[in-house]
Order: C-alpha cells, then sequence, then structure tokens
C-alpha cells in the first residue's frame, strides 16, 4: 500500500448580498493560489485540523458547514496526500502574513476558478457554490460511548456508567461537537447517554437535554419525529445499538443516501444534513478512540 499524508483544509466563504465569495490564499514558497489546508496534528480530526489549518494561515474563526469533497494526489516521494475539505462560513478574524502565506484575496467563484492554480481547487469551489445555500440544518447521531459488558454490570442497566475508555471517547466526542458548533445536545436519559455528552456540554455551555425518543428498545418513529422537529438547526442526539442502525435503514429506505456501510460502534457519529426537514445525505465517522 502507498503512504497517506493526512490532511484537511477549509472552502471558505461568506455572503456578498445574492453570491458568496470564497477566501484564498498565495503562498510565495510555491507560487501558487489555492485553498487553506495542512497536515493532521496526532490525534486530530478532520475537522479539528481543518479550524485549525484555516485560522493558522488565514486568521479566521470559522462556522464549519458539510464536508465538501476528498483529494488525493502523488508527493515527489512517493506518498499520496489526502486531503479532506470541509465548507467553513468565516465569522470573525484578520489576516496577517505568516510562514505559510503572504497575501489572502476574497473573489467570486466565478473569478476564484480564473485564479486557483490547481484543478482540484476550482472543483471544490463549483461543488461550495452548488451546494452552500441548501442545507438548513445538521444532526449528528450518536452511539454512546463504551460502558464495558452488559452482563458484568450488577445494577439497572439504565443506571450503567462508562467505562475508561468511555469516557476517552467522550472527550473526544465533545471536542468533536464543540468545533462543530452544535447548538443542542439531546440524549437518551440512561446513564452512560448522558456521560457520553457531559464534556460537550462543558465545552459549549449548554444543558443536555433528555428525550424519551432515545431512549433503548423505543423503535425510530419517535425518533425520526424528533429530528425532523428539531429543523433548521445543529444538534447532537445520543442513542443506544438498537436505535441509531434501524434509524438509517429507515431513513435510507426514504431516499438518504448513506455514504458509508451501515456501521454503528460504541462512540461513533452519523452525520446527517437536513434540508427543509429532509435528509439527503448521511456519513459514518467511526470512533476516536
Amino acid at each position: 500500500m502507498v503512504d497517506e499524508v493526512l490532511a484537511s483544509g477549509g472552502v471558505v466563504w461568506r455572503s456578498a448580498g445574492t453570491e458568496i465569495e470564497i477566501l484564498l490564499i498565495h503562498r510565495d514558497r510555491y507560487r501558487d493560489w489555492t485553498l487553506p489546508k495542512g497536515k493532521l496534528d496526532k490525534g486530530e480530526s478532520d475537522l479539528e485540523a481543518a479550524l485549525r489549518e484555516v485560522h493558522e494561515e488565514t486568521g479566521m474563526v470559522c462556522k464549519p458547514g458539510v464536508p465538501i469533497g476528498t483529494m488525493r494526489y502523488g508527493l515527489s516521494n512517493g506518498k499520496v496526500k489526502r486531503v479532506h475539505y470541509w465548507s467553513m462560513e468565516a465569522i470573525d478574524g484578520s489576516f496577517a502574513p505568516n510562514d505559510e502565506v503572504d497575501e489572502v484575496v476574497w473573489a467570486t467563484p466565478a473569478v476564484a476558478g480564473r485564479i486557483l492554480t490547481y484543478r482540484h481547487d476550482v472543483d471544490l469551489v463549483t461543488s461550495l457554490q452548488d451546494n452552500w445555500w441548501n442545507l438548513t440544518g445538521r444532526i449528528y447521531l450518536v452511539r454512546h460511548a463504551t460502558a464495558g459488558r452488559r452482563k458484568d454490570w450488577k445494577g439497572e442497566d439504565v443506571k450503567r456508567p462508562l467505562s475508561n475508555r468511555g469516557w476517552e471517547q467522550a472527550n473526544e466526542i465533545g471536542t468533536f461537537l464543540a468545533d462543530a458548533q452544535v447548538e443542542r445536545l439531546l440524549s437518551s436519559s440512561y446513564v452512560r447517554c448522558l456521560q457520553t455528552f457531559e464534556p460537550a456540554a462543558a465545552l459549549l455551555g449548554i444543558k443536555v437535554e433528555k428525550s424519551d425518543a432515545l431512549f433503548e428498545g423505543n423503535g425510530t418513529k419517535r425518533l425520526e419525529k424528533l429530528m425532523k422537529k428539531i429543523g433548521n438547526t445543529s444538534a447532537a442526539l445520543c442513542s443506544h445499538g438498537d436505535i441509531i442502525p434501524a434509524m438509517l435503514e429507515s431513513l435510507s429506505a426514504a431516499g438518504t443516501v448513506l455514504e458509508n456501510d451501515l456501521e454503528s460502534a460504541k462512540g461513533s457519529i452519523w452525520t446527517i444534513d437536513v434540508v427543509d426537514g429532509s435528509f439527503p445525505t448521511a456519513r459514518y465517522i467511526p470512533p476516536f478512540v
């Protein structure tokens, strides 16, 4: 297998009347115009790296949107670089020249297509232009983190807590959801679900809301109603191993495109796009730990 160099970046945009403008960077070292990106640090998720790299290279603080594409290309050392890009709305910040970037410019997609050096960057901008306005919300469907084996727990199952590994997963989930600037956290009232969201609640400064629709054994009808009721916002929902696969199967049967095989490991996340109450796409994020 060819070694992959893992990197992440952002297609950063801002509103400009009825259009959007894209943030392009110039690298004097390479004499090129491109999009901000960089290699993952150890232990970073794609999203964490993308937000960090965009801020380091452009000074922009951004609100992440949808994953917009993955590019792979060969390097001179024989390795392959894989860059996962997220769409990002710039909400604050200002640029100062740095070791990586000497100049930035905001450009409409049409102008950006003429400035950018690389074809794959132009394709990313085109994809963002086609889709940036369409998304009205996002749901992160989280399976609770690891809580040991059910048969080894002597008390009521509803009170079974996270294991040490489960708390590590919960911390990583918390960082991810905080980076994604989730606006609501909803959970089954089982202890292991509530604990899974404790780090996220602390980082976001919001409370975890309990919902019967997320209970183990409750089927999918109430959960689907909850997801539609959430509407045009960004929310994370923590539930169980019987509910999540069944919900995704139901969504898939109704037309949702599952971009990955149907998995639901403890501590995993399904990211579900929302467009005016419908759920066009969903993608799987395996456990961070």
